[in-house]
């Protein structure tokens, strides 16, 4: 008897078993949690198991190995819940889709039919106990390697445009598109294999008829605002980013995608406005307060640039720029004493900063300790004699204490 499977028309091999030499990526945001987890996989022959402690980090690690086989990650978790992740996965030609189990506790109907409705393989109950795990594995292992299973396809077409293959990216994008005409999935990845072939205005053709299939699926509207930005059409485009902001107002690469687009711009106060409303959300990831801090130090606001640039320091304590910036607001805010000790912070760590070396012998002009200025001076011309805002306040200086004296 023939084999009419999805599998089996597009040739997709598919496995028997698990393999437990293979690595599996646990994302969780408790640590204790990660650990028993670990230790439960341990004692299930599991040779490498990868942490993550949220979505968005996961996303870094999937993108670093992608011979991870199996991925069991949180609903709900700072900087991305489980099922930002799935979605980003789905579209991230990047990103491997492997079997995916959701954890999650104090399980309700509705968040059963979001795991369904986002396409999770199976649902892990918290708190977990070893016996939970292998069937539930086993299970979303036969579940997305199923031969009619439409997303080991999705990954075939991914692989193809990963490697530049268009031609049978194409081809397997049209054909999921044949077997699901109402889906918005396989025309935004049609879009994506014109975009990689550097035709824009027949990939926002299919992106308009995917909006019609699913105007709420967030990754057209991604895609379409990236599009339209690149063409010049800022306007439309920044509107199409905010709108995937407000479908997935959870998810920190849907408003990276906005504030990307809004620095080159320099748009500081949009990235302000954009960002508070992110906190005010409860939206984690490293890299919001750098771009809040950057944001307010830019409009000048420097108590707000004062307050995120020490959150973005919590993170990454010795960074230079950080810590350029965090003195310069200090001094504009009149707070002189601190603005010096974050300079010799930075000097202590990188002693040949012009940038802190030269503000910090401005400070000590500005509160009297001329000498000490002086020596900062000195030092900064004879060891780079083209910096000519020092050599232009040296003589400034020197001359104003000869003639004092």
């Amino acid at each position: 008897m023939s084999d009419d499977s999805i599998a089996a028309q597009f040739q997709i091999k598919i496995p028997e078993n698990l393999n437990t030499n293979l690595p599996v990526l646990i994302v969780e945001d408790q640590q204790d949690m990660r650990l028993i987890i670990c230790h439960h996989l341990s004692k299930l022959q599991f040779k490498e198991v990868i942490q993550a402690s949220n979505g968005l980090e996961a996303v870094k690690v999937l993108r670093g190995n992608p011979k991870i086989s199996f991925i069991i990650a949180d609903m709900e978790m700072p900087s991305m819940g489980g099922l930002d992740l799935l979605n980003e996965i789905k579209e991230d030609i990047n990103l491997p889709r492997v079997p995916f189990c959701l954890m999650m506790e104090q399980v309700s109907k509705e968040k059963l039919m979001l795991a369904v409705e986002h396409g999770v393989d199976e649902v892990i109950v918290k708190p977990l106990k070893l016996g939970d795990i292998r069937p539930k594995m086993a299970s979303a292992f036969k579940i997305y390697y199923n031969a009619n299973n439409p997303d080991q396809v999705y990954e075939l077409a991914k692989k193809y445009l990963r490697n530049q293959d268009y031609a049978n990216a194409e081809t397997v994008y049209t054909q999921l598109l044949i077997n699901a005409p109402k889906a918005a999935r396989p025309l935004v990845g049609l879009a994506r294999v014109c975009v990689a072939k550097s035709e824009s205005s027949r990939a926002l053709d299919y992106l308009a008829e995917a909006g019609k299939n699913n105007p709420y699926y967030v990754h057209l509207h991604s895609l379409r605002g990236q599009i339209l930005c690149d063409q010049g059409d800022y306007e439309l485009g920044m509107k199409s980013l905010y709108h995937a902001v407000e479908l997935s107002p959870l998810n920190p690469l849907r408003y990276q995608d906005a504030v990307n687009q809004l620095s080159k711009r320099k748009e500081h106060d949009k990235i302000a406005s954009l960002l508070d409303s992110a906190v005010k959300q409860g939206v984690q990831f490293p890299e919001l307060y750098r771009f809040l801090s950057e944001a307010f130090y830019n409009l000048k606001d420097y108590k707000k640039a004062i307050r995120y640039i020490r959150t973005a320091l919590d993170a990454d304590q010795n960074n230079i720029t950080f810590l350029n910036q965090l003195a310069i607001s200090l001094k504009e805010s009149g707070e002189t004493a601190e603005s010096i000790k974050i300079y010799n912070k930075v000097i202590k760590t990188d002693p040949d900063n012009l940038q802190a070396l030269f503000n910090k012998s401005i400070l000590y002009s500005q509160t009297g300790q001329v000498d000490d200025a002086l020596k900062i001076l000195e030092r900064l011309v004879k060891k780079h004699p083209d910096f000519d805002r020092a050599k232009q306040k040296y003589d400034e200086l020197k001359a104003a204490s000869s003639k004092a004296s």
